[in-house]
């Protein structure tokens, strides 16, 4: 199924005339586009003003983070579908300027989004339970991620041993 990309448009309209010397951003659809734009008006009103601050204190703005993750961001529904069995993930294009966008706003911001939202979305992905795959989209369930790292980890380390044989050697340092 072709995607539908975004018309041409001039320098002035585009989010990114400065540095997309190629126009990839002519490959977003309107609706990554509008997401982008979202996080953008965050970013610059809500994030910029505190983060040099932060950085000069070597702490995190903690207060980012909900905000951040009510964005919707990682899957958002108005570009993949609701959630389920339908549900398409977001293309790659969108998730690299996603990147790129809190990155131009400040590196460890984007880090930090990044690592976290993967982290969670990884240890759902390969060892939560069909019950814990509900939760997949809800970042707010960090209960619910300790269950599904504990089993994963319980997993793990019961397939490490069944490849041992039973016997796995352990030193303490």
């Amino acid at each position: 199924m072709p995607v539908e990309t975004a018309p041409q448009t001039t320098a002035q309209e585009r989010l990114y005339s400065v540095c997309d010397y190629y126009d990839a951003e002519s490959l977003l659809t309107d609706g990554e586009r509008k997401v982008l734009g979202r996080l953008r008006e965050f970013l610059d009103t809500q994030a910029r003003p505190l983060l040099a601050d932060y950085w000069e204190r070597g702490e995190f703005p903690d207060q980012l983070a909900w905000p951040l993750i009510d964005l919707d961001l990682m899957e958002p529904a108005e570009l993949t579908g609701a959630p389920g069995a339908g549900q398409t993930p977001a293309r790659g294009i969108y998730q690299g300027f996603r990147i790129f966008e809190l990155a131009r706003t400040d590196a460890s911001l984007a880090t930090w989004y990044t690592a976290q939202a993967g982290l969670f979305r990884t240890a759902i992905r390969v060892g939560a339970s069909a019950e814990q795959h509900t939760l997949r989209d809800d970042y707010r369930s960090a209960p619910a991620l300790r269950e599904v790292r504990r089993d994963v980890l319980e997993a793990y380390t019961a397939e490490l041993l069944r490849r041992a044989g039973g016997k796995l050697k352990t030193s303490v340092a």
